[in-house]
């Protein structure tokens, strides 16, 4: 009964809308059902509710036991603004009427409000981003290709019987576990150069100077992080240490130009004798 699957009815990017259904005319040859379908779909993977979602937190369990950040980490809790999504004040939004499970929607709804910020139209546009651009089955394949390159080089130094595993890079990865036990989400969230140290500590049983400028690039490197551009002392994640340079140039650029405005002389646009 349609009472059972009402309409969605929440507003999204035009331009996103747009994409996502020209990807599933693309990948079925024709929209009528499948439109709908595929939004269902993306919805389920976006909150957990899909078949798969605990086989891939047991491969996150693996990337993360070889001292590596799971890539794509909890997306929808990252701080993506709304411009990404061509979202904004002048921006088209068209009202996606698909029908889905009234379940469906009410748990997409419960867990946007516990876990994110976005309001309905946002949080739908990400899942619908995310499903065209592989979803769940792209991490889990990226991730597994991450996993068998680590075991096929560790297993290859260790057959190689004119070589052994490199102490260092035993460390390096004992370090990183550590570090992953730590209560913040790597991958996501920034780390502090303390935690690195205590991690360096916890494993070598002493820190010194020579361990710190040692195995604090091989962590960052290993954990794709690079130091913030603005704090000496703390260590984003590749991506976002990037867009904090940019948005901070921006601003350094913004109130030069105050400062260069506020500096010239007011007229009234009369002439001077």
């Amino acid at each position: 009964m349609s009472s059972d699957r009402p309409h969605l009815n929440w507003k999204v990017p035009t331009a996103e809308w747009d994409a996502f259904v020209t990807w599933v005319r693309a990948e079925n040859g024709d929209t009528k059902g499948e439109v709908g379908r595929a939004v269902e779909s993306a919805i389920q993977e976006w909150i957990n509710a899909d078949d798969y979602h605990e086989v891939e937190q047991r491969i996150d369990r693996l990337v993360r036991a070889a001292g590596r950040t799971p890539e794509n980490i909890d997306e929808k809790n990252k701080p993506i603004s709304e411009g990404t999504l061509g979202d904004g004040e002048d921006v088209d939004l068209t009202q996606v009427g698909a029908r889905v499970d009234r379940e469906l929607k009410e748990a997409f709804k419960a867990f946007v409000k516990k876990h994110t910020d976005d309001r309905l139209g946002i949080a739908l546009a990400r899942a619908l981003r995310e499903y065209r651009h592989g979803g769940r089955p792209q991490r889990l394949e990226d991730k597994l290709d991450r996993i068998i390159d680590d075991a096929e080089g560790l297993l290859s130094e260790i057959s190689d019987t004119d070589s052994t595993l490199s102490t260092k890079e035993k460390r390096t990865v004992a370090m990183c576990r550590q570090i992953h036990d730590l209560p913040l989400t790597v991958g996501v969230q920034p780390i502090p150069r303390r935690d690195i140290h205590v991690a360096i500590e916890s494993v070598m049983g002493s820190l010194s100077d020579y361990l710190k400028e040692t195995y604090t690039p091989l962590i960052l490197e290993r954990l794709e992080y690079e130091p913030s551009p603005s704090n000496a002392d703390l260590f984003f994640p590749i991506g976002d240490a990037e867009q904090q340079r940019r948005e901070e140039t921006e601003t350094e650029a913004t109130q030069q130009m105050d400062v260069l405005t506020q500096s010239i002389p007011a007229t009234d646009g009369g002439t001077s004798n």
